[in-house]
């Protein structure tokens, strides 16, 4: 399920605001530029609720896929599975299941390792 993102929210705007630009081959496909103003930061400013509106369709028409982490994955199988304390399991790591992406288990930092998003069969 994916949420929104409250474009209102200064820190969230900026984000998504970023996101937008960089989804764009050129300026021109962005609906930013049609705000008065010479540059994006001063068509921002001088048109704040019209850019929290655009950013905001934008933000919702293009939504963040969520990310499914092997540790998602582990849980949504076996959903009884113990978890220590750092919220991984306590008695294997993804390297014994044969994931070998991040290279060698010699850091004790499993919660990298079980949240590489998980690939697939």
């Amino acid at each position: 399920m994916q949420t929104k993102i409250d474009c209102s929210i200064a820190e969230n705007y900026i984000k998504e605001f970023k996101r937008m630009c960089e989804s764009k081959k050129t300026c021109g496909e962005c609906k930013i530029r049609g705000l008065s103003g010479s540059e994006c930061r001063d068509r921002q400013s001088e048109n704040t609720e019209q850019g929290i509106e655009i950013v905001q369709a934008w933000s919702d028409e293009h939504p963040i896929e969520p990310v499914v982490t092997y540790l998602d994955k582990l849980k949504e199988v076996f959903p009884k599975v113990h978890l220590g304390s750092n919220e991984t399991p306590s008695n294997f790591c993804p390297n014994d299941l044969g994931l070998e992406e991040i290279g060698g288990c010699s850091s004790g930092e499993c919660i990298k390792c079980w949240s590489q998003p998980y690939k697939g069969e």
